[in-house]
């Protein structure tokens, strides 16, 4: 399932998630990462670290269903290299792919 983003938008709602994930390492992963569940025409970011709880949307051209999670850090480090402004994501079985023209990265699920 291919998606796409405008990458600002996306960074943003990702970095906002991702101060309220637990930094732990002993954390589980669901803690760590951020929740993205595709819902028709918008995205819905969840994040915890079982003190507080944050919760936005995106909206998206998108109609399919999908829930995953995913660790920001990465993907936000990733994302800011990026000049253009649209990226498309794919999401795929036990990965994410964020392509930019020829600029591609993967981060597993």
């Amino acid at each position: 399932m291919t998606i796409q983003l405008l990458k600002n938008e996306f960074l943003e709602k990702l970095e906002t998630s991702s101060h309220f994930t637990s930094s732990k390492l002993s954390s589980t992963t669901s803690l760590q990462g951020v929740c993205l569940i595709g819902e028709e025409n918008k995205i819905n970011f969840y994040s915890t670290d079982l003190n507080y709880y944050y919760h936005t949307t995106l909206k998206s051209e998108n109609n399919e269903k999908f829930k995953i999670v995913v660790e920001p850090r990465k993907i936000i480090e990733f994302l800011s290299l990026l000049t253009e402004v649209k990226i498309e994501v794919e999401i795929k079985e036990k990965a994410i792919t964020i392509t930019q023209g020829k600029i591609k990265g993967q981060f597993p699920l």
